[in-house]
């Protein structure tokens, strides 16, 4: 008799918006020498630069969509600092697909060859904090977008984060970030 084998289902990426209510923030904004300066650190390299400018926001939020979701708290984490080299310089070539010789893959789509890319899971991990209802979201940016959001977070007005949300097996990654002013689940 033939051994029965089960067939283990294949997970499929779930996409979720959410709307979260800015409750409060922190803000901080720093300049510094390039800790490298006081000794060759790993990863150091020639061209870094020797100053750095650092804006660092916190936001904090309470989730109000979907309403399974309703009530978390979030903590997005904005990171605006001088980018190193090569840092947010990516391009849609750095993404194609490639083969087992590293030539790029594509397909026919219409009678035309279409690239086909390979993205990244997404710009940040939202990182649930243990035994909580609560999570932290880390986001790396450009100063000028920091700066941007420091500018709406002081405007005194109602503001709302849209975090577009894939969850692949067990690991939530964040697509999209939005701070606006509008309500992100009356969209």
């Amino acid at each position: 008799m033939a051994k029965r084998t089960r067939k283990r289902s294949r997970l499929r990426d779930e996409y979720t918006q959410l709307s979260i209510e800015v409750q409060g923030y922190e803000a901080e904004s720093d300049i510094s020498l390039n800790w490298n300066l006081r000794g060759p650190i790993f990863g150091m390299r020639d061209d870094d630069l020797a100053h750095w400018f650092i804006t660092t926001l916190e936001i904090r939020g309470t989730c109000v969509y979907p309403a399974n979701r309703a009530g978390e708290l979030y903590t997005l984490r904005v990171h605006g600092a001088e980018p190193h080299p090569g840092t947010f310089s990516t391009t849609l070539r750095d993404y194609l697909a490639r083969d087992k010789q590293w030539q790029p893959l594509y397909r026919m789509r219409r009678g035309e060859r279409e690239p086909i890319f390979d993205p990244p899971k997404g710009v940040t991990v939202l990182m649930k904090q243990w035994g909580k209802r609560s999570w932290d979201v880390p986001l790396d940016v450009q100063p000028h977008l920091a700066s941007d959001m420091l500018r709406l977070l002081t405007s005194g007005r109602r503001l709302y984060l849209s975090i577009y949300e894939r969850k692949i097996e067990r690991v939530r990654w964040a697509q999209h970030v939005t701070l606006q002013t509008r309500d992100p689940a009356e969209e």
